[in-house]
């Protein structure tokens, strides 16, 4: 349940969805039946049309349960024949799309404006997984802010560097690594006969 004070919306501009999320961007999953896992399931199968945002709706739902599985991982390379990586892949990027949906909504909602973000592609969104898993309120912020101030020409490297900056993390440019020894700092090869 949310605490007090914090609005409830849903996250999610399909009804199939019935995850909703608080102000405070802690999402509360509904629980699917065998009937609802086995018609989600079916329906991603059929489609790659927002594929994150359904598979997510589906752990989220604990689907695998549902239907038997002992786990997520072992229910995702059942049903979608794909490696239990690419399904953490997927997972990642149905929750940094939904927090900046989230984080765009409250943005329009505050400032009484529209403002439309495209969601990222995956290699933009892996770097804020991480941040999204913990804190996904902070995941829409950074992205929302980078997405505005690059738009067309956003790439991954470029949220990366957003991210490294919120962080507080300075980038340095060490001694190229392969050329130098990790012992003495030496550069170039050593002559075969120095180096018995």
């Amino acid at each position: 349940m949310p605490k007090t004070g914090a609005s409830v919306r849903s996250v999610s501009r399909y009804k199939s969805c019935k995850v909703t999320m608080s102000s405070r961007g802690k999402s509360t999953p509904v629980l699917l039946s065998a009937r609802e896992a086995r018609e989600l399931t079916d329906e991603v199968r059929g489609s790659d049309r927002r594929l994150e945002e359904t598979l997510l709706r589906l752990f989220e739902g604990e689907a695998w349960r549902a239907l038997g599985y002992p786990s997520w991982r072992a229910y995702f390379t059942a049903e979608f024949r794909k490696s239990a990586r690419r399904g953490e892949q997927l997972l990642d990027h149905g929750r940094v799309n939904r927090a900046i949906e989230g984080y765009t909504a409250e943005y329009n909602a505050q400032e009484r404006t529209f403002v439309r973000i495209e969601l990222p592609n995956e290699a933009q969104a892996r770097p804020l997984a991480p941040i999204a898993r913990e804190d996904p309120e902070t995941a829409g912020r950074i992205y929302f802010n980078v997405y505005s101030a690059y738009r067309d020409e956003l790439t991954a490297v470029k949220v990366k560097k957003a991210i490294q900056k919120h962080l507080g993390i300075e980038t340095q440019h060490p001694e190229p690594t392969t050329r130098c020894c990790p012992h003495c700092g030496g550069r170039g090869r050593v002559p075969v006969e120095d180096a018995a």
